[in-house]
């Protein structure tokens, strides 16, 4: 038998990054991002300059900030995470978020390791004897 070259494709290890594009290269998280740091662009110029009368030359840094920072939040990933999938397993796991079912202090090792209280002394377990037959 010859020897075979064997044909491959070599396909990225993490598939699941993966986001179809919708309009010119832009995913759907980035338009609906884009579109949300632009509506509050626009609410914050109309406020300050409509509004409030402040100076152009403020208020357009005053507008930009917030901006800037939705457009930097749409391509921040945490842990391999998009940020606002992150920000909300993680405000959903605080809001769960229950006590754990056992006291640390009630713990022998754990007291005489830290100061909390002497410890109990240890009760030998009552084991029945055996019937004898």
């Amino acid at each position: 038998m010859a020897d075979t070259e064997f044909i491959g494709v070599q396909i990225h290890k993490d598939v699941s990054d993966y986001e179809e594009k919708l309009y010119s290269g832009f995913t759907k998280r980035q338009i609906f991002g884009a579109a949300v740091a632009i509506a509050v662009a626009g609410a914050l110029g109309v406020l300050l300059i409509g509004v409030l009368q402040m100076p152009s030359e403020y208020a357009s840094i005053a507008i930009m900030v917030p901006a800037a920072a939705i457009v930097l939040g749409i391509s921040a990933k945490v842990d391999g995470l998009p940020f606002e999938k992150y920000w909300g397993l993680a405000l959903t796991q605080m809001r769960n978020a229950q006590k754990l079912p056992y006291k640390t202090n009630e713990d022998p090792l754990c007291a005489s390791f830290h100061g909390m209280r002497e410890v109990p002394a240890q009760v030998e377990p009552t084991i029945p004897a055996p019937d004898a037959e």
